[in-house]
């Protein structure tokens, strides 16, 4: 056994992203059917129809903001409160509730390029349990805060590799279960994205690895279990075996190795306990 298979770290072909909200907002897109005599124009520049109670915006209505976003819906306080649409000039919308003239609440928001999140929202940010649909078919099912991954979470890969287990600031982060798309499987913990602690690695070869992971790597003291029962025990750098190492056969013969780069040097049978 020279070293751990290559896939042991997951190399995303899609990094796990973040939509944005509505950021992008060029070019403007046309209003005709906006624009007619029912609009007043506002200080800021922009425009409103609808609902007006002692000076301000209440009930239902139409609001053209300056930068060619609209919102449709409900208004409370001069602000969007309630149920409504709001459209971005990009072509990214958002639909559901608002509170403060901000999606809060239970919403959807569609991305022009094709991306969709259905879930919870606070102050304009998906917060909360959702489903976040990337452009490329990327799903991501848990919580979130701040609009960030955050908590417990699953996410599945076009490839069908998936991801589940604790998440934090996006990134895979504590307790969670990793598997290709070639029947790898790893459990264990996680750092800043990579296998990182204490974890198993169920190889597509059958073996199982056993130990300490750095980096997406083993690294430091582990064993591998073969199919035939054999165990051989030993220490990683980055992957590949370095140092002494013992194999121990289901026979209960053991034999005692050394390997440099990941290649076996020598064995000595041994007759007694270690």
């Amino acid at each position: 056994m020279n070293t751990i298979e290559a896939e042991s770290s997951p190399v995303l072909a899609v990094k796990p992203r973040r939509l944005t909200w509505g950021k992008n907002q060029n070019p403007p897109l046309p209003m005709r059917s906006l624009q007619d005599e029912r609009f007043m124009m506002l200080p800021d520049g922009g425009r409103y129809k609808g609902g007006w109670e002692q000076g301000v915006k209440q009930g239902d209505g139409t609001l053209i903001y300056v930068d060619g976003s609209v919102y449709t819906g409900d208004f409370k306080n001069d602000l969007a409160e309630g149920q409504g649409h709001l459209l971005y000039p990009n072509g990214d919308q958002y639909e559901g509730e608002f509170k403060e003239g901000k999606p809060n609440g239970k919403g959807v928001f569609s991305g022009a390029d094709g991306s969709k999140y259905d879930g919870e929202w606070v102050a304009n940010k998906p917060e909360g349990r959702g489903v976040e649909t990337a452009s490329d078919g990327t799903i991501y099912v848990g919580q979130l805060v701040a609009g960030s991954k955050h908590g417990q979470g699953k996410i599945s890969f076009p490839t069908g590799s998936f991801y589940e287990g604790e998440w934090d600031a996006d990134e895979m982060e504590g307790i969670g279960t990793y598997k290709w798309q070639n029947g790898m499987v790893y459990h264990g913990e996680w750092h800043l994205g990579q296998q990182n602690g204490k974890g198993v690695l169920h190889m597509a070869t059958k073996e199982i690895y056993e130990g300490h992971f750095t980096a997406g790597q083993p690294h430091g003291k582990g064993l591998i279990r073969f199919p035939d029962g054999t165990l051989l025990e030993g220490n990683w750098t980055f992957g590949t075996q370095e140092g002494p190492g013992i194999f121990h056969y289901p026979n209960s013969r053991k034999v005692r190795g050394f390997w440099v780069n990941g290649q076996y040097c020598q064995d000595l049978e041994l007759q007694d306990e270690l």
